[in-house]
């Protein structure tokens, strides 16, 4: 478990939504709710596009602890983790600034 898995899983010819929900429900723990699919995927792409600091709204009754209901994509990325499913390119670990 944990980001070398992840780079594991990232490095497939699996579909997004396939490495996603194995990522969440198998190597997170706790496991994250498979409602994040969505927004994990369009922080994604944000951040691929470089654009992390545009925000990504949250599914609904679900609420980021700091952001609420819209959470910058970087944020996003960090909180799922995610980092292994971006390019090297586009996305280092940071705190958004």
């Amino acid at each position: 478990m944990g980001y070398a898995t992840a780079l594991g899983i990232a490095d497939t010819e699996l579909d997004l939504d396939t490495k996603l929900h194995w990522h969440f429900t198998t190597n997170c723990y706790p496991p994250i709710p498979l409602m994040m699919i969505a927004p994990a995927k369009a922080a994604l792409a944000l951040v691929e596009s470089g654009e992390s600091d545009e925000m990504v709204e949250m599914p609904s009754g679900a609420e980021h602890r700091k952001y609420g209901s819209q959470v910058p994509a970087w944020v996003m990325i960090q909180s799922l983790h995610l980092d292994a499913f971006v390019s090297n390119d586009a996305y280092t670990i940071s705190d958004g600034e």
